[in-house]
């Protein structure tokens, strides 16, 4: 509605606060709790990085946009990524005629295979 440009009072959804707040009010922090794990997602995070750079380069090769393809024998080379030194330098390679692809990170092959249309 704000897009449309409809302005909204919304002053009249919430209550009216007093102010200066009384000392009695309870403090939230007892609500919130934090679990420093790491999580799963991280792991997917990494695999779908690489498919994610070569369709990127894939369609920005492409003159006619976007196209739909098939990435054919992909072989993860390793799981060595550093998750502390994530600031590292991501290659992608891809050949033009033949469609194949390499994912590395720094000098270590991540990912290896091979695009069809």
């Amino acid at each position: 509605m704000y897009l449309e440009g409809i302005d909204m009072n919304l002053g009249n959804l919430y209550p009216k606060v007093d102010y200066p707040v009384s000392r009695n009010v309870p403090s939230l922090c007892q609500l919130l709790t934090w679990e420093n794990v790491t999580s799963p997602l991280f792991n997917y995070f990494k695999k779908s990085l690489g498919y994610f750079l070569v369709m990127e380069i894939y369609n920005n090769t492409n003159k006619d946009g976007q196209r739909s393809f098939v990435m054919e024998s992909v072989n993860f080379k390793t799981e060595q990524v550093n998750d502390t030194n994530f600031h590292s330098d991501i290659y992608t390679l891809l050949q033009k005629g033949v469609g194949e692809f390499e994912v590395n990170l720094e000098s270590v092959t991540l990912a290896s295979g091979q695009i069809k249309q």
